[in-house]
């Protein structure tokens, strides 16, 4: 037996349903649907299995638990757990935010935590709230400063800490110094989450929220570095006070005093050295081909709503779109026609792949705008520029590099554009002023759990023609 065919056999003796009549509906012969029913025989083909559920006259949720079942057997526990972990990541992406729609925690002049006063002083901490408590305190005291210095050496499993952090409003500048222990074993979480991929989501809104923010990583065994008797393996420390404490957030102590300062901070500055940037992040794509270099020697996939049209764009329109008064144009111009062109020549290679959304194209022609090149270079396309690009790109569409995306991912947020293969990879999105971010990674493990996901056979694709 398999947990679909566990299913599937429990929907029909619930709803009473008879053998010969399914098999007939089916158009498949009885002995046939008894063995996958028994498990005996693999699931069948999609086609099958949506006859199969249609005459069923499943409910929305138990269609839905039919079909998780249906492609945990198909494609192994392995591959469909990682599959959901990267859906849930890009269907959760963040859309466009602005500071108007977000309550920012402000440090008052009137605030005074119960924090350690005297030049050298030590407070124990016994449970989770003291610990949201005081690193609560300690972080908007820093965020008050001009020139204010967070170190974190500290898991993403954390939100208060991390939900605290992209909320704050600064008074001057803020650096966050971030190190990571990354999984060296493609770890899941208990909700059977791709552990790594985990953390991204839970480090991005720093970056949406304009924080300096500079996460390195090392490779370790999480449990074992964390939860088998490691004492106080976590630390914050600010200009002011460091606090240690024990992985799950339940103990530690708060230290204040240069003496304590000056052992951690050297301390955390020995660990940095043994750790590697996990992103390089810049405020644009970049348009001297640096970033294509890779896709010539890859199988490269693009991920993003409105399709990635600037291949599309020929001379003619770039002359046409890019402002007359922008600085430097003729330079943007040349460097942007030579790029493009580039670009043109990879549509051919069978190296490059392209998935976008019906909902993302209908954006992109209404509103004329490519996500990946700044307002302010360019004006928005009119309908009949959009429809000579979109006219470009149906032959690609035959030969399978522009790719429609379907349930689940057929709604993806406008903000999302993502771009991986096996040496590299890089998210493009808006952040909360509305300047475009751009961040470079080259860490394997979320470059093989987003890209070695979208080669392999499933329901999110099908050719558009």
């Amino acid at each position: 037996m398999s947990v679909f065919s566990d299913l599937l056999n429990h929907y029909i003796k619930e709803k009473d349903i008879k053998i010969y009549s399914l098999a007939a509906a089916c158009q498949m012969d009885r002995s046939m649907l008894y063995r996958i029913i028994s498990g005996k025989r693999n699931p069948p083909s999609q086609e099958v299995f949506y006859k199969l559920a249609e005459y069923l006259q499943l409910a929305p949720a138990e269609f839905a638990k039919l079909q998780d079942a249906y492609d945990l057997t198909r494609l192994g526990p392995s591959v469909y757990y990682r599959r959901k972990s990267v859906e849930k990541f890009l269907n959760r992406f963040p859309s466009h935010i602005t500071s108007e729609n977000i309550q920012f925690l402000f440090h008052k002049a009137t605030f005074s935590p119960e924090l350690p006063s005297v030049e050298t002083a030590c407070i124990p901490i016994f449970s989770r709230t003291e610990m949201d408590y005081y690193s609560h305190s300690i972080l908007l005291m820093e965020a008050a400063r001009e020139r204010g210095s967070v170190q974190l050496l500290i898991q993403p499993d954390c939100p208060f800490l991390f939900s605290t952090l992209s909320s704050l409003r600064l008074k001057g500048a803020l650096t966050i110094e971030h190190l990571i222990c990354f999984s060296k074993t493609g770890q899941l979480t208990p909700q059977r989450q791709l552990y790594n991929l985990n953390c991204l989501e839970t480090m991005l809104p720093l970056f949406f929220t304009d924080m300096d923010y500079k996460p390195y990583y090392f490779y370790d065994d999480i449990v074992a570095h964390y939860e088998n008797f490691n004492g106080f393996p976590c630390m914050i420390i600010t200009s002011e006070y460091a606090l240690v404490c024990t992985a799950d957030y339940q103990k530690g102590f708060l230290y204040k005093g240069a003496g304590h300062l000056r052992l951690l901070q050297d301390l955390y500055q020995s660990y940095k050295l043994l750790c590697k940037p996990l992103f390089h992040v810049i405020n644009y794509l970049p348009m001297d081909g640096s970033l294509q270099q890779t896709y010539r020697t890859n199988p490269s996939y693009i991920l993003q709503p409105e399709a990635c049209i600037t291949p599309l764009i020929d001379d003619n329109l770039l002359e046409k779109a890019v402002y007359p008064q922008l600085p430097d144009r003729d330079t943007f111009i040349r460097q942007s026609s030579a790029l493009l062109a580039d670009n043109r020549k990879l549509l051919s290679s069978e190296k490059l792949f392209i998935y976008f959304t019906l909902p993302g194209l209908r954006q992109f022609l209404s509103s004329g705008r490519v996500h990946e090149i700044p307002e302010e270079v360019y004006r928005p396309l009119t309908p009949s520029e959009g429809k000579q690009i979109l006219a470009k790109m149906i032959p690609y569409c035959k030969t399978g590099v522009y790719r429609l995306l379907k349930y689940p991912l057929s709604q993806l947020t406008e903000n999302l554009h993502l771009v991986a293969n096996q040496t590299m990879g890089y998210l493009l999105f808006k952040d909360i002023r509305g300047q475009i971010l751009c961040l470079t990674f080259n860490e394997p493990s979320l470059l093989e759990g987003i890209s070695g996901l979208y080669g392999k056979p499933g329901s999110w694709i099908h050719l558009s023609i």
